[in-house]
């Protein structure tokens, strides 16, 4: 998967405390990395406001427009730092580096040191979250070459971009994405018809401009020269950047709308915080008194409240949650048969060995091959993670069958892999993966069937 280390993070973590994948990630997971989240985040405002010369209040500004940023567009609806595991761990570590940066000197920047350490952080951002290191990557070039202008630190840039593009895409981005024929034209112009949300793509791009032209007066080319020589705005420099790195990436892979998101959010983690600074300078400006800012601050909270009616919706809303939790007692004939075997599960997993075991389900079984019905082609990952244990030609013949190649079902598929119903078959592949049982699940007669088959 091209976000592993999250995974691989996650696994390890649930493996260590002894907790099944799908356990750890919906209670260690939410007690774990939600409040890391909350932690490195309001640390990277305090860092920007004390970078800024200004007191830690205006955080809770901008939490407040975040609050509406995050609640009245649809837009971020695609990039959920709580709900998404990767893209939060990614920001977490993206908190932590801007927070140490923004500590660094000018002439600590222009170290060696400075260079190798970033290269190594954001190449891990990049590891949890390929979308969020590409942004960052774009930014600390840019930063890097703005202080550093010798022909060998250019050398360095581009012999450290070769290595870490190969890395990545050998190690990280999934090939299947970049297969893309369409023209970048079609492109842009898709990234716009889809959108929900055009302008944020761009919005820090904006923002950065206009706050420059309110403070200073360009009357020329010249003018303009001077200012970006004295790099007076080099936090809003790397604002433009990131802004643009996140829009050029959105632009390569509009045929997702969540991964258009993915790239183009994380410049709105700087852009509110300094639109907040902007409105706390305009307060200050008109010796706005601090019921007033209350004032304010309460009025952003009811605007985004009431900027999501679908919150209490019927359909996706908290009142069909509360819906379905009052009827999941009446389930159907196929969804009992599925309980009965997550339970089956759940015993499985407690047992010793399990690298030596899997789970064989025949592609008949529809009752658990149509069980997702929010997203089928999670069928195959249902086994491996609440028991641990693999599933063997658990992949749905339309996915085989098809041109998708997410999941990891590309190399899947290219490894010449064959679904088979043939129990023979499967016990030949099954010695094949050097395991040494299998259990078959088949329902049979009104009741679900488990059957132990020993391979040795």
């Amino acid at each position: 998967n091209y976000h592993w280390a999250s995974h691989a993070l996650l696994g390890g973590m649930a493996n260590w405390t002894g907790m099944s994948i799908i356990s750890f990630n919906n209670i260690g997971y939410p007690v774990i990395f939600i409040p890391l989240f909350f932690k490195s985040f309001f640390s990277f405002l305090n860092k920007i406001y004390r970078y800024k010369k200004e007191n830690t209040y205006d955080i809770l500004f901008t939490i407040a427009f975040f609050t509406v940023a995050y609640t009245s567009f649809t837009f971020f609806e695609n990039a959920k730092p709580l709900g998404g595991a990767s893209f939060n761990m990614s920001m977490i570590f993206t908190f932590l580096y801007a927070s140490v940066l923004m500590s660094f000197s000018t002439d600590q920047i222009r170290k060696n040191y400075f260079f190798y350490y970033s290269i190594v952080f954001v190449l891990l951002i990049s590891f949890i979250k390929i979308s969020t290191g590409l942004v960052m990557m774009s930014g600390l070039v840019y930063l890097f070459l703005r202080y550093n202008r010798r022909v060998e630190d250019y050398i360095k840039i581009i012999i450290s971009l070769i290595l870490i593009s190969i890395l990545i895409y050998l190690f990280v981005y999934p090939i299947a994405r970049t297969i893309n024929e369409t023209t970048i034209f079609v492109r842009i112009y898709c990234l716009w018809a889809d959108s929900q949300g055009f302008i944020t793509y761009l919005f820090g791009l904006f923002f950065a401009i206009v706050f420059i032209l309110k403070r200073e007066t360009l009357e020329s080319f010249s003018d303009f020269k001077a200012l970006f020589h004295s790099k007076k705005y080099i936090d809003l420099e790397l604002l433009i950047v990131l802004t643009l790195a996140g829009f050029a990436g959105g632009i390569m892979v509009t045929a997702n709308k969540s991964d258009v998101a993915n790239f183009s959010f994380p410049q709105m983690f700087i852009t509110i915080p300094y639109l907040v600074y902007l409105l706390d300078l305009d307060f200050k400006k008109y010796k706005a008194s601090d019921k007033i800012k209350k004032l304010f601050l309460y009025t952003i909270i009811a605007l985004s409240l009431i900027s999501r009616p679908d919150l209490f919706k019927i359909k996706g809303g908290i009142l069909e949650l509360m819906k379905i939790k009052n009827e999941i007692s009446s389930l159907s004939s196929k969804q009992k048969i599925f309980k009965n075997f997550i339970s089956e599960l759940f015993i499985l997993e407690k047992e010793q060995n399990k690298k030596s075991k899997c789970v064989f389900l025949p592609k008949t079984e529809t009752w658990y091959y149509n069980s997702q019905s929010f997203k089928h082609l999670g069928a195959p990952f249902v086994v491996p993670a609440i028991a641990g244990v693999a599933l063997i030609n658990g992949v749905p013949d339309e996915i085989i069958n098809s041109d998708y190649n997410y999941y990891s079902y590309y190399y899947y598929k290219k490894g010449n892999s064959k679904t088979t119903n043939d129990l023979d078959g499967i016990k030949q592949k099954a010695v094949k993966n050097k395991f040494k049982e299998i259990y078959l699940f088949k329902y049979v007669d009104g009741r679900l069937q488990k059957k132990k088959i020993n391979l040795e």
